[in-house]
């Protein structure tokens, strides 16, 4: 199922994307959500999709903050698709995830601490399921600073001359 996000900041909206139920669409596998410009997050927290839910795509969300349920409520997430976003969401504690294609984050210079969803003393296992962790253009990224367990610096990310990112 696709869906196409547009236009929705008016009050009308969040009533309309609560009487869709996504959550309650059990049938849905996989949800594409593509952004034109900024939406209200009572319009995203409405849009929740069901938690059985496996393929997750986000293209164009220029929000800063996500809505609370991809994070608190889709426990089985085992693909996530980030294209062309201002930010990215905490996913290191959905632990089933196994791949997360990341692109064209042009103002994108480094994933921080907040990437990997851990909080507390950080004993958490981030991202215990993941297979493929995927970078294409990201101009401005210099650096990946997740924690080493020698306590040393990784290397900053090399680009091919296709824009893919590697180490």
């Amino acid at each position: 199922m696709e869906i196409i996000i547009d236009n929705l900041n008016a009050e009308s909206d969040v009533i309309e994307a609560r009487n869709a139920a996504l959550k309650n669409k059990n049938g849905i596998r996989s949800l594409d959500l593509q952004f034109r410009e900024e939406v209200r997050m009572d319009v995203m927290e409405a849009l929740q999709p069901p938690p059985n839910l496996l393929e997750l795509s986000f293209v164009g969300y220029v929000g800063i903050e996500f809505p609370r349920w991809i994070t608190m409520s889709l426990n089985n997430l085992k693909f996530v698709i980030m294209d062309n976003c201002s930010s990215l969401p905490p996913l290191g504690n959905l632990e089933f995830l196994e791949e997360i294609y990341i692109s064209s984050m042009k103002n994108m210079k480094y994933l921080g601490r907040e990437f990997l969803g851990i909080t507390g003393d950080g004993s958490a296992i981030a991202f215990p399921k993941l297979k493929i962790l995927h970078f294409e253009t990201c101009e401005e990224w210099t650096d990946l600073l997740l924690p080493q367990s020698e306590g040393a610096a990784p290397p900053p990310p090399k680009q091919d001359a296709t824009g893919e990112v590697g180490y």
